[in-house]
């Protein structure tokens, strides 16, 4: 089993959360360990905590 981080940009969760969806079902389906980083915000910012 591999694990995964998934990156769903803000731009695809708005304009195609379908997509979203199907990447992680596929994922799973496929045996992978999916791990969705909360912490990341749109283009890859991480959000600091001062």
């Amino acid at each position: 089993m591999f694990k995964v981080s998934l990156f769903i940009p803000c731009f695809i969760d708005q304009l195609y959360p379908e997509a979203s969806k199907a990447s992680l079902n596929l994922l799973e389906k496929v045996g992978c360990d999916v791990v969705f980083l909360e912490n990341v915000l749109c283009a890859g910012q991480r959000l600091r905590k001062n």
